[in-house]
């Protein structure tokens, strides 16, 4: 996209902003727009109207999801979302927009979402709809919203009279408008993703999205005008008769070396001089990750000290119960039981309950007041998301996954797999040393050429 005159730029977006809403105005989800594709590599001219926004309207990104409450994939895409801001933070501003597939029977939730914005709430009663997976009734929703202390005899009135149907139904207007016949629908910046997309795919959106930011704020193009400018020469809808082009995602690549950084505190086994370093993305509740330890206890028995091992936290969603492991075995570590408590997890055999994470803790002689309120709170809840986000960043997407000084080896692999990787690495690292770098700046050295570097 060339630079614009930020002033040109802005009245050019305010005239088709117009044009724009004068489009929607004319009957929604036509057969054109229903059969359109999306190119990846346009900006789509996507209204915000008065859409919730969660974050900064000075951030650099916008990101707008077209999304159903009753919808499994746009649940599932939450996670997505989560993983997004802890890799990006405050540069993206969320904005929300209903496309209810089932307008006549599945309207409720989306309804409720705004009765309760009505009040102040919507991103609080967002969440809890999310994470109630679809199971959606009257009952629940005011359950919801007495959770969140509303004002009930009017939160049940607009549902009653349908005060909020006629605002739902803008959103699926505006949706259809555009093209975007399926939930969810996301747009970055105007770029369009659809569909739950790997993690990588849209970081790099993200993250090209932020160069082109970066550019259009060099041109003067003050922070909350960027995302107006940024779409408004963009495209008006999905194009006719074509299928959407799609992203490719990131995946590991055994001939690429990976600069992996070394986990939380706690969570390396070995001395600093170990001339090669193993990390780990594992998962608590898999079965894979446990049929592994027996391999890794081979190669520390084998190498000593010339190995390190480091632990990183990937909890795969369809494991209920391991990112609640995962932060139990975070909270051991901060009272420096990490090592003890993953082999006792690992020894569960994927058998994990909360009242088991209670009983190693009670065993290893934790004090179970920090450790109670850790869970309870959710203390490592971000940080064991942002580990498993930055492994999906890199192409991570199952477990166990190992980084062998960089060199990525997938699965539960054969001891010999290992050992010929390690014996590889040790030679160029003895090398290495030989050369007069030292033991301890091996690791470093060795990745200072890495061709993926894991985000910071």
């Amino acid at each position: 996209m060339r630079s614009l005159n930020p002033t040109r730029a802005l009245g050019l977006g305010v005239i088709v902003w117009f044009a724009l809403v004068a489009a929607f105005s004319t009957t929604p989800g036509t057969a054109w727009a229903q059969r359109g594709g999306f190119d990846v590599e346009s900006t789509y001219l996507v209204p915000l109207a008065d859409a919730p926004t969660r974050g900064s309207a000075a951030a650099p990104i916008t990101l707008v999801e077209f999304s159903d409450f009753r919808c499994g994939y746009c649940v599932r895409a939450q996670a997505r979302l989560r993983e997004l801001t802890q890799l990006f933070g405050d540069k993206i501003r969320f904005v929300f927009r209903h496309n209810p597939l089932d307008m006549e029977d599945g309207s409720l939730a989306a309804e409720a979402s705004y009765a309760a914005r009505a009040q102040g709430q919507f991103w609080a009663m967002h969440d809890r709809l999310f994470a109630s997976r679809g199971k959606i009734t009257r009952d629940v929703v005011e359950g919801f919203a007495q959770e969140l202390g509303l004002n009930m005899a009017r939160f049940r009135r607009d549902l009653d009279s349908r005060a909020h149907l006629a605002a739902v139904k803008k959103d699926a207007k505006a949706a259809r408008s555009l093209g975007a016949t399926s939930t969810p629908m996301f747009f970055v910046n105007g770029r369009p993703v659809r569909g739950l997309q790997h993690l990588s795919v849209f970081a790099k959106v993200v993250r090209q999205e932020l160069g082109k930011a970066r550019k259009l704020a060099t041109t003067g193009v003050k922070a909350k005008a960027l995302y107006l400018t940024t779409v408004a020469r963009g495209r008006l809808s999905a194009t006719p008769g074509i299928k959407d082009r799609s992203y490719a995602r990131t995946r590991l690549e055994t001939q690429e070396l990976y600069n992996v950084r070394l986990g939380a505190p706690g969570h390396s086994k070995g001395g600093k001089d170990a001339l090669v370093t193993i990390v780990e993305f594992s998962d608590f509740q898999c079965s894979f990750c446990v049929r592994a330890q027996a391999v890794l206890r081979r190669i520390e028995k084998q190498y000593g000290k010339q190995v390190r091992f480091v632990f990183r936290h990937l909890p795969l969603q369809f494991h209920h119960q391991a990112p609640l492991a995962a932060q139990a075995a975070m909270a051991a570590a901060a009272q420096g039981k990490f090592w003890p408590y993953h082999d006792a997890l690992f020894a569960l055999n994927a058998n994990i309950t909360r009242a088991n994470l209670d009983l190693i803790a009670r065993k290893l002689k934790l004090d179970m007041r920090a450790f109670s309120r850790a869970l309870a709170t959710g203390k490592y809840a971000a940080a064991v998301r942002a580990d498993a986000a930055s492994g999906g960043v890199i192409g991570v997407d199952g477990t166990p996954s190992f980084f062998v000084n960089g060199t990525p080896i997938s699965g539960a692999k054969p001891f010999l797999i290992f050992k010929t990787a390690i014996d590889i690495k040790l030679a160029e690292a003895k090398a290495l040393v030989k050369s007069g770098v030292k033991p301890a700046d091996v690791y470093q050295r060795v990745l200072k050429d890495a061709t993926v570097v894991e985000p910071r």
